[in-house]
């Protein structure tokens, strides 16, 4: 006998399954198919049963160290004469003044308008910074929970779902509160921004507060994801189904064809015997049939 690779080592059962890998895939392709197709539809029905969609509320506040125009005090319209003249004469003096401290400023090298718009810059962004650790306090958050008098949530909950955002190249504030019920959201997000604004300009002392935009009331919600929850399942249940063929055919050690039975054992096959009895029957001549009647089919 001519000796073979030993069906035993890992190397040949490996190549075994690899070979038998598209035969079996044919053949519990449907099974696994059928399997990921509900294993997706039931995935996605859960989603939608179980999770609860998320809606999200937001708000603007506008914050600066400048006070805003509209807070300057207007000049009087009943004054006499004699103190319009000394007002225009104390202005007149006034601006005497500055021109002769602007030219000491200018021969002097003193601070440039650069100078000027930077340490303005700078200090509007520590000022967004202050706020924004503000909006997210206990004091702001405990405050606006306390005002919404049917939101029926705990604080440490609550606290979860407000985060404070600063927008790019803007000194404003985004706010954004989540919750289960739209009306909910935007309750508790038009609380937070009332209460942090009020707190902006005491704490913070801002110079300018104001609620550039209202909280919304959100028309749809997030966080259901159905459609990718029943793919991911469906995608995990083909690959589960290709893995459990690959180790079957691992693990099954039968010979069953010419080139394995050469291949381990190094002999040659004469026939081969179908498994199925249909097949084996179909397979035997029609000369070959039994005579009927017991007949030994020879000439009378």
């Amino acid at each position: 006998m001519k000796k073979g690779t030993m069906a035993g080592t890992s190397g040949g059962a490996l190549k075994r399954a690899l070979r038998r890998m598209p035969e079996e895939l044919r053949t519990e392709g449907p099974v696994i198919l059928a399997a990921a197709v509900t294993a997706a539809l039931l995935a996605a029905l859960l989603t939608l049963v179980l999770v609860k969609p998320v809606y999200v509320s937001k708000a603007g506040i506008y914050v600066s160290t400048e006070a805003s125009a509209d807070t300057a005090p207007a000049a009087g319209s009943g004054t006499d004469a004699g103190t319009t003249q000394a007002a225009e004469s104390g202005a007149a003096a006034a601006t005497a003044a500055d021109q002769a401290a602007s030219a000491i400023t200018e021969t002097a090298g003193g601070t440039t308008p650069a100078a000027s718009d930077k340490s303005e810059s700078d200090s509007d962004a520590k000022l967004v910074n202050n706020c924004l650790e503000i909006t997210t306090g206990d004091d702001v958050l405990q405050a606006a929970l306390a005002s919404v008098t049917d939101a029926g949530i705990p604080y440490h909950t609550f606290a979860k779902h407000v985060t404070a955002t600063a927008a790019k190249n803007a000194q404003v504030i985004y706010v954004k509160v989540s919750a289960d019920d739209p009306y909910s959201a935007a309750d508790l997000c038009e609380a937070v921004a009332e209460e942090a604004a009020r707190q902006y300009s005491s704490v913070a002392k801002a110079g300018t507060v104001k609620i550039v935009s209202r909280a919304n009331i959100p028309t749809s919600g997030s966080g259901v994801h159905a459609v990718r929850n029943g793919f991911l399942a469906g995608i995990a249940v083909i690959i589960a189904g290709v893995i459990a063929v690959f180790i079957f055919c691992m693990a099954d050690r039968k010979l069953r064809t010419d080139s394995e039975i050469r291949e381990i054992l190094g002999l040659d096959t004469f026939c081969m015997i179908p498994k199925d009895p249909d097949e084996l029957r179909s397979r035997v001549p029609e000369d070959m049939d039994e005579p009927e009647n017991g007949s030994t089919g020879g000439a009378e």
